[in-house]
């Protein structure tokens, strides 16, 4: 008892030293109060304080309740724990655990807190109960409420010392510190497991259990191995949440499951504890699925079993698993989920195995495997559950007796069909693996495997021997001999039917009978078709499919071996009789199987058996084609033929194919298709085709009506027959093609069928067929008189085509000569069709004019007779000749000259003279003529230019039969050798004839004349063509007659070339005013068909031809219609029209006369009065007045549209004279009794109010018009002053002063101002004379008052006025000063009078002004007012006078009324859509806004309204508006701040928008319709792209807290959009960087973060500005980061940075400036790294340099490495060690061996472990014996500088305690960077400005070397350094030795007096380089020794 009490003293001693002297304690223990405030409270207040929370706990749980009267009673306040025994302090104990246990779960309430103060104070829990405290606060540990319980705790040398941390700190315990706790000490991993623990009177709440599990899960994540003590110390806590008879709760349980997760991961468990942990899991889910349907829950549940099973290679489930599994509902489909996204295949094995298992004992696992297996895709596990299944059955057939195996096989055969309907071949494929053991071969298996069958038909009826068990096995067995003779068993047994179609049995034994007709073995196949009534048991379709595949298999094995097997063929003859005998049966398969029997009727030697029995067959079946071999085969006996006889055959065959072929003759048509199925049936089918197909013909060959419908059936066929021979190369084209005797070549066809292959059989046959079709042709077409029909010349055309493209068109040719000899066709027209028209092959127009030199030369020999008329035939042919002669194909343009040259040889062969008679045309004349024979001579002469050149023809025939003219192309004089008359004639002939080709040959012809002009047009057919196309035009094209003909895009182009030639003929021609009515009647396009080129195209053809000397050279009429019609083409809706109109109008010269009596026909068309002018000239009558407008056009569209010609035409002569008409054209268009007229005359008087407004507004358009054409007249007239009086007495100044008053809108009225500016420059003195008139006109159109605001109204007016039109007008500039000064005097006094509101009231007055430039100037004065103001406030800001300004104007509640009123005015001026023609209000109204914003900031509530407004018009169409509203907006959000967060989304959304219309970088989000260009995008770019960067600057800076939506976008501009990121503008620079710098700085790094990485896709893709401007970001955004976010971000940025490090290795076509982007790369990862600690800077690290070493080359050397990482990689290392300094010199170690690497190999090593595990001595070894080979790679020498680099830095700043640079390291790497000395550079090194230079490369190196030298310090170091340095002086090459002498001597100056030691080593090699032959390294030599001498004091020249 005294020891416990001493104890217990002991323990209090520290907190009871106050109150030993009976002082009260300055402080006392609290959790709710200070310290010093709870000494101050006693008892009596804790206890009511605890009570009163207590009462709140109690409503959230009543277990509470209990402590009311115990803990927390009133008799409490007088207990004291230091004077009780232990029994009541042991109850006192267990009453506090038990309450604080429960009090864990509600700590976080101010309550809880509440009573445990009372606790602390009372009961000293703090001191007596530290344990159970700890581990009811713990789960809050994250609390302040938990670091002040803990500082109250004395921890001692328990398990809680960890926490005095905690108290020094004062800050909330991180939950990794407990959970390395954990690790550290398993006692507290157990306490915290027991604390958790549940018990039958007690459940902790949720978070409870929610830290423990979460504290267990990172904790067993994190230790590194996971033994049995561990597993033993957590796994309570697991059985407990996992157990159904605990209550803990779905948090203890997820807890439990995520515990399982972990140690299925890392641990090993043992067998009965998994089967435990599965057993409690499933019982839990099937719990879980009773109480609730919570899905997810269940599959994590159902997926932490499989993990077990799969982690912990589980071999087997036990049986109250399965229960527990099976109960599970749905799980089969749960399992189906989980399988989709998970690889539970292992699982599924075991659990489906473990069903197999127990199905036969228990029925849930046999209906929970057949669900499964009909749920779950388990193809690949068929095999494990089949063999189970039925090693189940033989295990149980031996148990039982026969009686009962019948009853026990039910469960079985349930699975295995269920197998069966699912995976049917691998149902069978794990029978037959079964089947394979070895076991079951033997006799004693065999009577188990008969009791299998037993059980599993079901039945003793049945026999065994036939039992479908028993059957389907024996059918399925792996042994052929057993399928054999189970299928003889079947044929014998006769019981085959009753048992196929009983539904009750196990298997179906059609499908296997059906199989083993596809039996590998043959033997097993013939025993299955001896199966008798296949047909009646088997699908018919399936059969049939069988017997096909049976036949072509026993086929192919006949044809592919040497020899002939007899069981082959007994299985194909077999196959034949099932096939007839289920033909007889299925009549429907009589197609079938003729098929089938079709290549078998020849006669083969392989197959001649089989070919016998197909012969003896064809007569059984019924099949049409078949009828006639019944005929031809009577004969055979078969049956007697017991070996091949080849003449036999051949003679069977023969009537074979003569039978078939007169089958075929009946209907070629009907069985042309059957056959063509045949051929692509079987191969031998088309061996007897073509045999078929050729006997045909030559049946046919004297019958015309039946060779035409023989030939268009066959001829497709034979096309694509002939193509695929062709393609497969099997075609032989030898002797076989010149056969003259078609029988003997047929008969000898035939005897090859025994002794070649069968593809060049084929070839030879299909040769003969087409010799035997063009024999056929030939011999009908010369003894048929109606050979000459089309239809003949159809089939004609094919075969000529066919044959153009294969070896036999030689054949043809032989034909086509004896056609042209013999026949009377017109074969000369025929082969003409060829090449002068569109659509055929180059082959096919190649091959015709081949058979043109063909007839050439055949004719040119022949004489008299038919033959005089064919030669004149091939001579009239010609013309057509140069169709081809001109094409842009090179062969064809070949052999054309051929053909002209064969003409020229057939005229030379033959006497023209007899060819001539009074009777021929001139046509025929003109061939005949002497001179055509030197015109084709010219050409065949031209041969080689014209065959080279496709341009050179048309200049030839321009040149040769042209008038004039030469060309610089042909051969000079070469038009003077024909004579006028020749060249007349052959032009001529060559024209006529070419009327008649085609519409590709008349353009081909026309294009190639096109050069001789108008000379085309003399031609009277020319000219009909001409017509005869232009009337099509207008009838098909215009609508007028839809039955002619529509012209084509050929004959379109031919109309546009005539009409070409056209514009070429002069005027004054006979025929002049013929050709000009074509042109005019070109021009009509009327108003349809807007897109049809056959309108467009020739209108604006004749339009680009009109020229100036083509309109002068017409009459004056003509003129006059043609300018007519071009003004009426200037308003057509096709813009190729508009424009072509626009640069005819620019090229003609109009005369004033022409648009002077249009005028007048205008004016006399509305019934105005003659106008008093001169009488017109003999030329001005108008002679098209009654023709003018009756086109449809109106009268104001026609004047319109001449107004805009006169805009246009400023060139016009004598325009002056057209100011009289014009005027009187203005004064009736503003006479308004004249207009209403109009309205009618146009058809807009119908009353419709929109057409009257339409109408008006037209008007208006012409009045301004006319308004601006005499301004501009009267300007042009100020450059020829003194004008005439004639013309200024035309000015009428009194209609402008008219027009003035009458005008509706400003701007026509402006206009007349401008026009009396330009009449005062002219005229002064008519203006003068009505000054009045006109101030009079300036005074009515303002509103006079009598107040100051009145006054003030009246007076800017009259300045606008004296602005506008002074310097118009000819008024002194002093006068003009003085007044101007005089009207800002009267200003100044009169705004200095008036009140502020007043002011702001005449401003609003003003701002309602109907002159928009009144409105300007007050918006004007507005501003400068507002500017004034800050200006006399720095002024006067020290003075105490009082001025009367505006700046002292003191702003009263009417004031800011008066302001609000003109602020509201200016937002309507804003907002007006009357404003949108005059831009320059509106701007002035929104910068008026933007300087009331910022000079009366005060007044937010209707910059509110403001806003709203200004916000509206940032999407303007004008971009001056646009950035005006852009910056207001700017000036607007710095007043409003926060209240301006309403019009955010519009602000953002439109900013952007505009922001996108201006960039040239596609917006991702607002790609919208908004395609247009603006057309104040070039000058008003650059100020709207710095307002946008104004108002994104006050956004952000007052409302970043509100961007979040918006940081994508915001950044996407400020990163991604090029003018943002470039230099060209510093000022648009500077403020960009501004805006990001405010980024980073107002918005918090958690939101700008995520969007600022997810930015850098779309920045790579915009080039390197945008990377480098991200990372700018990126580092500016670090450099704000505190320490959490530190730690909380860094890996993520870092890894960010790694990958835009990459970008080298990728080499992206955007990035073009890698270095760009690496440096700003590279400075971010400095400032991250400014803020690590060591412990997160040393995985980033070795992340980096794993990152740097792990991407190989994709091609090249499999032992390549890409260095472009590793150059990335080293200049960040070069950066961190120039920042980091000493802190990074230790990481050098992690670099050493890679360093070294780099620097003495051309290959890198394949891995980087590799690289780690490779000894130092072998980089010695590898770095001595490598020698140089050739030069570096760009690559390698920028890595190896930067190597050096890095090195040299790491020297420098190697001055710790710990030196990297040791004896061993030095030695590392002392070779690799001396070898530097020799490597070679790069040949192109000056084309890489990025990459070291050599002299940099250099300066590196020998400071390198160096440095290291100096800070080794060590004359042992120094001694191989300096060895190895000398030695690289005796290189051959130059540079070596001169970098060698570097080092040297930068030793020498370093080390000085140090170096003396090694003198004796390098005197002898500065004595060779003293004596080198290169200055250099001689010079250098004598420096060191220079400086040697210095240091050592004595003359060193005696040793050299």
């Amino acid at each position: 008892m005294a020891s416990t009490l001493a104890s217990q003293l002991q323990r209090i001693k520290p907190f009871v030293q106050g109150e030993a002297d009976g002082r009260r304690p300055f402080t006392r223990p609290s959790v709710i109060f200070d310290p010093k405030e709870a000494a101050d409270i006693d008892v009596e207040t804790i206890l009511s304080i605890a009570v009163s929370g207590l009462e709140v706990l109690i409503k959230s749980d009543t277990r509470f309740g209990k402590y009311k009267d115990t803990l927390f009673s009133h008799k409490s306040r007088e207990l004291d724990r230091e004077t009780m025994g232990i029994e009541e302090n042991k109850n006192i104990d267990f009453s506090i655990a038990s309450y604080l246990r429960l009090l864990a779960g509600y700590l976080q309430l101010p309550s809880a807190l509440k009573t445990l103060e009372y606790l602390i104070r009372r009961y000293k829990v703090h001191m007596y109960n530290v344990d159970e405290l700890v581990l009811c606060a713990l789960p809050y540990h994250d609390t302040h409420a938990f670091v002040r319980i803990v500082q109250l705790l004395d921890l001692g040398n328990k398990n809680w010392a960890f926490l005095e941390g905690v108290k020094a700190s004062g800050a909330p315990l991180p939950r990794k510190v407990i959970v390395q706790q954990c690790i550290r000490d398993m006692g507290v991993l157990e306490d915290l497991c027991n604390y958790a623990l549940p018990t039958k009177k007690f459940q902790h709440s949720r978070p409870v259990f929610c830290f423990c599990s979460a504290v267990l899960v990172e904790a067993l994540g994190a230790i590194p191995t996971l033994d049995s003590d561990t597993v033993k110390r957590i796994i309570p806590f697991v059985f407990s949440g996992l157990s159904s008879a605990q209550t803990g709760g779905p948090d203890h349980k997820a807890g439990a499951m995520m515990i399982v997760g972990v140690l299925a991961t890392r641990a090993t468990l043992a067998l009965n504890l998994i089967q435990q942990l599965i057993l409690l899991i499933a019982k839990a889910i099937l719990q879980d699925a009773k109480e609730s349907a919570d899905l997810p829950w269940l599959r994590t549940s159902v997926m932490t079993i499989i993990s077990l099973v799969q982690l912990q290679s589980v071999q087997k489930l036990t049986k109250k698993v399965l229960e527990a599994l099976n109960e599970i509902r749905d799980l089969a489909a749960l399992l189906m989920g989980l399988s989709e996204e998970f690889n539970i295949e292992k699982f599924l094995l075991v659990y489906l195995e473990a069903l197999a298992d127990y199905s036969s004992s228990d029925d849930s696992c046999r209906l929970a495997l057949i669900t499964t297996i009909e749920t779950i895709p388990v193809k690949d596990l068929v095999d494990n559950i089949v063999i189970r299944v039925l090693a189940a059955c033989m295990k149980l057939s031996q148990k039982k007796d026969n009686s009962k195996l019948c009853e026990s096989g039910s469960w079985a055969k349930q699975i295995l069909g269920a197998i069966d309907k699912h995976y049917p071949s691998e149902l069978r494929g794990a029978v037959r693996k079964f089947l394979e053991d070895p076991k079951m071969s033997s006799k004693k298996e065999g009577f188990k495997f008969e009791n299998l069958c037993l059980m599993l038909d079901g039945s003793l009826e049945m026999s065994l021997e036939i039992s479908d068990s028993k059957v389907w096995f024996s059918l399925e067995h792996p042994q052929a001999e057993v399928r054999r003779a189970s299928l003889l068993g079947l044929a014998s047994s006769g019981t085959l039917k009753a048992s196929a179609f009983d539904p009750q049995k196990l298997v179906n034994v059609q499908e296997a009978i059906l199989r083993r007709l596809h039996d590998d073995d043959l033997s097993v196949v013939q025993a299955a078709l001896s199966v008798d009534g296949l047909s009646g048991i088997i699908n018919p379709a399936c059969l049939f499919k069988a017997f096909e595949v049976v036949l072509l298999r026993c086929i192919d094995i006949l044809t592919g071996t040497s020899s002939i097997s007899s069981q082959i063929c007994d299985v194909a003859v077999s196959c034949l009789e099932c096939a007839l005998t289920f033909q007889q049966q299925h009549p429907d398969f009589s197609k079938g199987v003729a098929t089938m029997v079709f290549p078998l009727l020849l006669i083969l030697p392989k197959t001649w058996r089989i070919n016998m029995k197909a012969l003896e067959l064809a007569k059984e079946v019924k099949w049409p084609f078949y009828c006639n071999l019944c005929d031809a085969c009577d004969h055979m006996a078969t049956s007697q033929v017991k070996n091949f006889k080849p003449r036999f055959a051949a003679a069977i065959n023969m009537k074979t194919v003569g039978a078939l072929a007169e089958s075929f003759l009946t209907h070629p048509g009907e069985y042309m298709p059957w056959l063509v199925e045949c051929c692509n049936s079987f191969k031998l089918s088309k061996t007897l085709f073509f045999l078929v197909i050729l006997q045909s013909f030559t049946k046919q060959k004297k019958v015309a009506s039946s060779f035409s419908t023989l030939f268009q059936v066959s001829l497709p066929v034979l096309k694509d027959e002939w193509h695929e021979m062709e393609f497969s190369g099997s075609g032989v084209f030898g002797e076989e093609c010149n056969m003259e005797n078609l029988e003997k070549a047929y008969s000898g066809v035939m005897d090859k069928l025994f002794d070649v292959n069968f593809g060049v059989l084929n070839s030879n046959i299909l040769i003969c067929i087409y010799w035997s079709l063009l024999k056929s042709f030939t011999t009908i077409s010369l003894q048929d008189t109606s050979a000459e029909n089309a239809e003949w010349l159809g089939i004609l055309q094919d075969l000529f085509v066919f044959s153009a493209t294969s070896p036999l068109k030689d054949i043809f040719k032989e034909h086509l000569h004896l056609l042209a000899i013999k026949s009377d066709m017109p074969l000369v027209r025929f082969l003409s069709k060829f090449f002068t028209e569109e659509d055929f092959a180059v082959s096919s127009q190649v091959e015709s004019l081949h058979s043109f030199v063909t007839l050439c030369s055949t004719f040119a020999s022949k004489k008299g007779g038919t033959n005089t008329s064919r030669q004149r035939q091939l001579l009239l042919e010609f013309p057509s000749l140069l169709v081809p002669l001109s094409n842009k194909n090179q062969d064809i343009r070949m052999s054309a000259l051929n053909c002209i040259e064969a003409l020229l040889n057939l005229m030379q062969n033959i006497d023209i003279t007899t060819m001539k008679n009074g009777n021929d045309s001139f046509l025929a004349h003109s061939v005949l003529a002497p001179a055509f024979a030197d015109f084709l001579g010219l050409i065949v002469y031209q041969k080689k230019l014209i065959s080279s050149d496709v341009n050179f023809l048309p200049s030839f025939l321009t040149s040769v039969l042209g008038f004039s003219g030469h060309s610089l192309l042909v051969p000079q004089n070469i038009d003077k050798r024909l004579d006028q008359q020749a060249k007349e004639a052959i032009f001529h002939f060559v024209l006529r004839s070419s009327i008649n080709f085609s519409p590709y040959g008349k353009l081909t012809i026309l294009s190639l004349l096109k050069g001789m002009g108008s000379a085309i047009l003399k031609i009277e057919e020319v000219k009909l063509l001409l017509s005869e196309l232009l009337e099509r035009r207008n009838q098909f094209h215009f609508g007028l007659d839809k039955s002619c003909e529509q012209l084509s895009h050929t004959e379109a182009e031919t109309l546009c070339l005539l009409l070409e030639s056209c514009a070429s003929v002069p005027s004054s021609s006979q025929d002049g005013d013929v050709i000009i009515g074509y042109l005019l009647k070109a021009l009509q396009v009327g108003r349809v068909s807007l897109n049809d080129p056959a309108i467009i195209r020739p209108c604006v053809n004749v339009l680009q031809k009109l020229t100036c000397a083509l309109y002068d050279s017409l009459k004056t009429e003509i003129q006059d219609e043609l300018f007519r019609n071009l003004v009426i083409l200037l308003r057509n809706d096709n813009g190729d029209i508009q424009n072509a109109v626009r640069e005819a109008l620019l090229r003609i010269n109009v005369s004033w006369s022409t648009i002077y009596r249009l005028l007048d026909l205008i004016l006399s068309q509305e019934g105005s009065q003659r106008m008093k002018r001169k009488k017109p000239t003999k030329h001005q009558k108008f002679s098209l007045q009654h023709e003018l407008f009756n086109n449809g056009e109106s009268t104001l569209s026609f004047l319109s549209s001449l107004l805009d010609v006169l805009l246009l035409k400023k060139n016009i002569e004598s325009r002056a004279s057209l100011i009289e008409p014009l005027f009187e054209l203005l004064r009736y268009f503003f006479k308004s009794n004249w207009l209403p007229v109009l309205v009618v005359q146009d058809g807009n008087g119908t009353g419709d109010s929109s057409g009257v407004s339409n109408f008006n507004n037209s008007v208006c358009e012409i009045q301004q018009t006319i308004l601006l054409i005499l301004d501009d007249i009267i300007a042009s007239l100020s450059s020829d002053l003194p004008v005439k009086d004639d013309i200024l007495n035309k000015f009428d100044v009194n209609l402008l002063v008219e027009c003035a008053n009458s005008a509706k809108d400003s701007t026509t009225r402006n206009h007349v101002f401008s026009l009396l500016s330009s009449v005062a420059k002219v005229t002064p003195g008519r203006i003068l004379d009505h000054i009045i008139d006109i101030f009079t006109v300036v005074g009515d159109s303002t509103v006079m008052q009598g107040t100051l605001g009145a006054l003030m109204e009246l007076v800017l007016s009259h300045m606008q006025l004296v602005s506008v039109k002074s310097k118009k007008i000819s008024i002194p500039a002093s006068l003009r000063k003085e007044l101007k000064e005089c009207m800002r005097g009267v200003l100044k006094t009169i705004t200095k009078s008036m009140a502020p509101s007043a002011y702001f009231k005449a401003i609003t007055l003003l701002l309602g002004h109907a002159d928009g430039n009144v409105r300007k100037k007050a918006l004007g004065l507005l501003c400068e007012t507002a500017k004034d103001h800050d200006i006399v406030q720095q002024k006067h800001k020290g003075t105490r006078k009082r001025n009367q300004n505006i700046s002292e104007f003191h702003m009263d509640e009417s004031a800011w009324e008066s302001f609000n009123m003109m602020c509201l005015e200016i937002i309507r001026l804003v907002d007006d859509s009357r404003d949108n023609s005059d831009t320059s209000v509106k701007l002035a109204a929104v910068s008026a806004l933007e300087i009331l914003a910022k000079k009366f900031s005060s007044n937010s509530a209707v910059f509110s309204t403001c806003l709203s407004s200004v916000t509206k018009h940032i999407s303007s169409d004008d971009l001056a508006v646009s950035f005006s509203c852009l910056r207001s907006t700017g000036a607007l959000i710095h007043v409003l701040g926060p209240k301006a967060l309403a019009e955010l989304p519009f602000i953002m959304e439109h900013m952007f928008r505009r922001a996108h219309d201006v960039s040239s970088c596609s917006a991702r989000k607002f790609k919208h319709g908004h395609d247009r260009v603006l057309s104040e995008l070039s000058s008003n770019k650059e100020p709207l792209l710095l307002s946008i960067l104004v108002t994104l600057e006050a956004v952000i800076d007052k409302l970043g807290c509100f961007l979040n939506p918006y940081l994508e976008d915001i950044l996407e501009l400020m990163v991604i959009h090029p003018e943002y990121v470039s230099e060209s503008d510093p000022k648009r620079k500077l403020k960009a960087e501004s805006v990001r710098r405010l980024v980073t700085e107002k918005i918090p790094v958690r939101l700008i973060l995520a969007p600022m990485l997810k930015i850098y896709p779309e920045a790579v893709k915009c080039g390197e500005s945008s990377i480098s401007v991200a990372f700018e970001m990126l580092a500016s955004t670090i450099s704000t980061m505190d320490r959490s976010s530190v730690g909380t971000y860094h890996a993520k940025i870092f890894e960010q940075c790694l990958l835009a490090l990459d970008l080298r290795r990728q080499h992206p076509i955007s990035v073009q400036n890698i270095d760009m982007v690496e440096q700003s790369v590279i400075h971010a990862i400095i400032v991250l790294t400014m803020k690590l600690t060591e412990t997160m800077f040393r995985p980033l690290f070795i992340r980096s340099l794993e990152w740097a070493e792990s991407e190989l080359e994709e091609f090249g050397s499999s032992k390549s490495r890409n260095l472009s990482r590793s150059i990335s990689f080293y200049k960040l290392v070069n950066k961190l060690a120039e920042q980091h300094r000493s802190l990074f010199v230790p990481y050098f170690k992690y670099l050493l061996e890679g360093s070294a690497r780099y620097l003495i190999d051309d290959q890198v090593p394949k891995t980087i472990g590799s690289t780690q595990k490779q000894k130092k001595a072998k980089v010695h070894e590898e770095s001595s014996n490598r020698e140089t080979k050739g030069a570096l790679s760009p690559c390698q020498w920028h890595l190896r500088a930067l190597i050096l680099s890095s090195l040299k830095k790491c020297f420098l700043y190697d001055t710790g305690s710990l030196k990297f640079l040791d004896s061993l390291n030095f030695q590392v790497l002392l070779k690799p960077i001396v070898s530097q000395l020799v490597a070679e550079p790069p040949a192109s090194l000056e084309q890489l400005p990025n990459v070291p230079n050599v002299e940099e490369f250099d300066d590196t190196l020998v400071s390198c070397l160096g440095q290291m030298a100096v800070t080794a310090g060590s004359d042992l170091l120094w001694k191989p350094l300096n060895h190895e340095v000398l030695m690289q002086t005796r290189s051959e090459k130059v540079r070596p030795r001169i970098l060698g002498l570097r080092v040297v001597k930068y030793l020498v100056e370093h080390l000085k007096e140090e170096y003396l030691v090694f003198l004796a080593e390098t005197i002898p090699f500065l004595g060779e380089l003293l004596e080198d032959v290169e200055l250099p390294v001689k010079t250098l030599a004598q420096e060191i020794l220079k400086e040697m001498e210095t240091l050592s004091g004595e003359s060193l020249r005696q040793y050299l």
